[in-house]
């Protein structure tokens, strides 16, 4: 079971060991032309957001980012519209490959991102077979600092630990990525969104429902999102599955001082999208 704690120290407990799943696979050997990918779109974020960090904090209604997609590696298929780069950090500031990395009892991490585009995380406990059913544990509206977007090129902690339980029952974890100017969130259309990742938005809400009621609401819409894609594949009716490179399998090493060597890339075509990880161990 997951538990969410904001003090300094806590720690979420979990088990560990993790495989991909509602995600499409690229081969390995795309991974050099995944952090191409990634870096343009960033570039593209960059250059096509003159106004974006303005529009960052208070996108208009109906109004996207002028961010230029990259290519998807199928030609055929949509332009990437979407990219967030993922890895895990040890106690003693080591970087590892999660596929790789054998995980003991008691065993700290971080979680990192780095969005190409400004993008708001939320993290969920899966269950099989839907029973009980799919329960959220982050963002968690007693901790208004977990409800901060991520601004698009920076690397960025989640703002609390995890920790390997001692419980051996398998746990699927699913993160759901949602582009800031997706106008789907009401923490985003009420324009109270925060553009730092040490800033906390919960001294930026308000309006009518105040901080609370705007919590509670981005926390059900972001829920709502991940039963549709554990469901269906897609959220608002459009795909929701992210293309996953991850590191070469016979390059990457299981623990390196250089992110580079560990982190994962995802890629969608939309502005709202999910992958699951099945935590073992």
């Amino acid at each position: 079971m997951f538990k969410l704690a904001m003090r300094p120290g806590a720690v979420v407990t979990i088990a560990l060991a993790l495989s991909f799943l509602w995600a499409g696979t690229v081969d390995a050997g795309k991974h050099d032309q995944a952090r191409s990918k990634f870096e343009q779109l960033k570039r593209n974020a960059r250059q096509g957001a003159g106004s974006a960090q303005a529009r960052f904090l208070s996108p208009g209604e109906g109004k996207r980012f002028e961010i230029d997609p990259v290519d998807n590696f199928d030609p055929n298929d949509d332009p990437y519209q979407c990219g967030i780069a993922v890895w895990f950090q040890l106690s003693d500031g080591s970087y590892v490959n999660p596929t790789k990395h054998r995980w003991n009892p008691g065993e700290k991490f971080h979680v990192w991102i780095e969005p190409a585009v400004p993008v708001s995380v939320s993290l969920h406990q899966n269950y099989p077979e839907d029973r009980p059913p799919s329960r959220q544990v982050y963002p968690d509206a007693r901790h208004p600092e977990t409800f901060k977007d991520f601004a698009a090129g920076s690397k960025h902690k989640l703002p609390v630990r995890f920790k390997m339980d001692d419980d051996l029952r398998d746990e699927i974890m699913s993160m759901v990525v949602v582009r800031c100017d997706s106008n789907t969130l009401p923490i985003h259309t009420s324009g109270a969104v925060s553009g730092s990742s040490s800033s906390s938005s919960g001294s930026q809400n308000s309006g009518t429902s105040g901080p609370g009621g705007t919590f509670r609401e981005t926390q059900q819409a972001t829920t709502r999102f991940n039963d549709e894609a554990n469901a269906t594949g897609k959220i608002n009716g459009k795909n929701s599955r992210f293309d996953i490179i991850g590191p070469d399998p016979d390059d990457c090493p299981e623990i390196s001082d250089n992110v580079q060597d560990v982190q994962f890339f995802m890629f969608g075509d939309g502005f709202h999208h999910q992958f699951q990880l099945t935590l073992k161990k």
